[in-house]
C-alpha cells in the first residue's frame, strides 16, 4: 500500500511489485484489496493495473492510509 500511496494518481501494473510470495498469493492479495474497496483495478489485456483509492479513503476515513503505512514501517 505504501508504494501505491507514494503516487496515488498513477496506476501500477500488478506484476511490477516485488513481493516475496507466490503468484497465487499475490493474486489473492490484490483481490482482497479490491474487494475491500482500497484499490481500483483495471484489466488491460494480459495485465492488471491498480491504483490506490486514496482520495476516497481520505474523505471517508481521514488518516487511515497514513496509519496503515506507519504501522507497516514498524514491522
Amino acid at each position: 500500500m505504501a508504494e501505491l500511496a507514494e503516487r496515488p494518481d498513477e496506476e501500477r501494473l500488478c506484476a511490477s511489485f516485488d513481493l516475496p510470495v507466490s503468484k497465487s498469493s499475490r493474486t489473492r492479495h490484490w483481490r482482497v484489496l479490491r474487494e475491500a474497496g482500497l484499490v481500483y483495478q483495471r484489466d488491460a489485456g494480459n495485465g492488471l493495473y491498480m491504483r490506490l483509492r486514496k482520495e476516497d479513503l481520505d474523505r471517508r476515513f481521514p488518516g487511515l492510509v497514513q496509519a496503515v503505512i506507519a504501522a507497516d514501517q514498524v514491522y
